[in-house]
Formats: structure tokens, sequence, C-alpha cells
């Protein structure tokens, strides 16, 4: 158990030679465990942070909105108020600390989940993996405007990225969706956003 935490911690803290995204202190605070349990478990909180083009003007944001015929053109995840992981065009893809809550984004909690220690460990590995991948442009293309269904699975895109974190954190209602069709309206509607 001390072992997973600790490559938990290190990979937040950038101990294992990544960037630093936050301090062991607070790396700690997301992998809360519960005690008394029979086996080790941990608790999570995610949460949703959607944007509108009202709140994220522009071109691009036109057309997404225009294209998935949604007010929801961009989605980032919160896990237990200490981390985003995110996918921007321009940024790739990012797991960075989190600072104050951002003013221009429509937040949905979701009930905590709870992991096993190879649940935390595997999801400790995926978010490393994803630290750092490049925007999937043409994934965009081709899964979400012409019905080819292609990814690149070295890059990814927002609400790609985000629908695979909570798979991975075994949210309810996630498992069956296909991520690399899922917009930022699919998610927003799956926990029923206007």
């Amino acid at each position: 158990m001390k072992k997973i935490i600790n490559s938990f911690v290190s990979f937040f803290t950038g101990n294992d030679n990544t960037t630093s995204i936050m301090t062991a202190s607070e790396a700690l605070e997301m992998v809360a465990p519960i005690s008394g349990a029979a086996v080790p478990l941990y608790t999570i909180r995610p949460m949703l942070a959607f944007q509108t083009p009202e709140q994220s003007p522009g071109g691009y944001s036109t057309l997404i909105k225009w294209w998935t015929r949604s007010n929801y053109i961009h989605v980032e995840l919160v896990l237990n108020d200490s981390m985003w992981l995110s996918a921007a065009a321009g940024k790739g893809v990012r797991v960075k600390k989190l600072g104050p809550l951002k003013s221009n984004y429509t937040y949905v909690r979701l009930n905590s989940v709870t992991l096993t220690e190879e649940q935390l460990n595997s999801f400790s590995k995926w978010l490393a993996k994803q630290n750092g991948r490049g925007y999937d442009f043409w994934g965009i293309i081709f899964s979400q405007i012409f019905p080819f269904r292609l990814e690149n699975p070295s890059e990814g895109f927002c609400s790609e990225v985000v629908t695979k974190a909570l798979q991975m954190l075994t949210v309810p209602n996630t498992s069956c969706l296909q991520p690399n069709l899922i917009t930022p309206g699919d998610l927003a509607k799956l926990y029923n956003l206007p």
C-alpha cells in the first residue's frame, strides 16, 4: 500500500523526473485511505468543469457549438479539488495543480468513487501517460465530424480524455461510452445540464 501511495505522490510532485504538479502533502490528500476497510480503499472526488462559447469565445468554440449542436464546447476533470485533467488546442493533454476555481466554467460535482489499491495504481499510471500528450485535431475530425471512428492513441481531445478518466475511476454510467465519440455536450446531457 505504501509503495502505491508513494508512486502516486511521486508522479504528482515531480519526484519521478516529471514536471512538478503539486506538493507531496497535496498529493497525499488526493488518496484518502478509508480506515477500517478489509482491503485498502481510497476515495476520489471527481468534478466536471464545462465551458460554453460565451465562457470561452472564439471561432473554434463557435464551430464546436455548431457541429455538436450543444451549448457545451469544452470539458475538464477536477479531482479532489486539487488537480485538473484537461486537453486543449495548442496545449495538449495536461495534468496540473488546481488553482482557484475559475468563474468561466460550469461545475458538476459527481459522487465520490472508491478505488482499490490496484485501481488507484492503474489510474496513477494512466494519468502519468496522459500528461504531455498532444491534442488530437485529426481524432476530432475523423471521429466527431466524419464517421470513421478513428483516433490517435498518442494524442487526445477534451471529452475523450475526460471520458477515459471517468471510466478508469469506475464512475457509473460511463463504462459503455466510446470516448473518441463523446462530445462535451454528451457528458453534459449525461449529468443533466440544460
